[in-house]
């Protein structure tokens, strides 16, 4: 959507994202992801490195990343940097999280 309002409007939202503290990206990977989108995430994830913390909420675990995200050397560099260092929580059971709650 920044996009269509010109480049300065994209590139201070960007630097925007780049800056937070915590990035939390919540259904990681749900939806498939264009080359442009690849080359955004990887730039907005390789400056955010080593820098700021970034939380991936995903219903895939990282190894199956790389078949969904369109640019193999790209999914492999975006997939590293948000895996080193880090810490993975992994929910297992029968039933959705959903249904859980409303029991």
């Amino acid at each position: 959507m920044a996009r269509t309002k010109g480049v300065e409007a994209f590139n201070r939202l960007r630097k925007q994202f780049i800056k937070y503290d915590l990035l939390i990206i919540d259904e990681w990977l749900l939806f498939p992801i264009s080359v442009e989108d690849t080359q955004l995430l990887l730039s907005l994830v390789d400056r955010r490195h080593n820098h700021q913390a970034t939380i991936i909420a995903s219903q895939f675990e990282p190894a199956e990343w790389l078949d969904q995200i369109p640019v193999p050397v790209a999914a492999e560099a975006i997939t590293d940097r948000l895996c080193s260092q880090a810490y993975n929580i992994v929910i297992k059971g029968k039933k959705s999280m959903r249904e859980a709650a409303r029991d």
